[in-house]
């Protein structure tokens, strides 16, 4: 049920509907990992600005229960730090 919501979230143009998405993605307990990390260990939506309180709190939420791997492509996220040529 929560993949499909977000399969029609996902689709719509405008960032209020990721930030929806992302808020959703924290606050279910139906969130596989796999789609978490779709969501958190993508560069884009790190840098994006106009999501980045909702993909902090996610992250804060469910970093733990990411694999290693996407741990660590957010953890080198973050050493690279913002990509400064995003818009935003």
């Amino acid at each position: 049920m929560l993949g499909q919501v977000v399969n029609i979230l996902a689709f719509q143009p405008w960032f209020i509907f990721t930030r929806m998405i992302l808020h959703l993605l924290r606050v279910s307990n139906a969130a596989s990992p796999l789609l978490l990390e779709e969501y958190l260990a993508t560069r884009a939506y790190f840098d994006e600005v106009t999501i980045r309180h909702e993909y902090s709190l996610l992250l804060q939420a469910k970093f733990r229960l990411l694999g290693a791997r996407a741990q660590q492509t957010i953890l080198n996220f973050i050493a690279r730090g913002p990509n400064r040529n995003a818009v935003g």
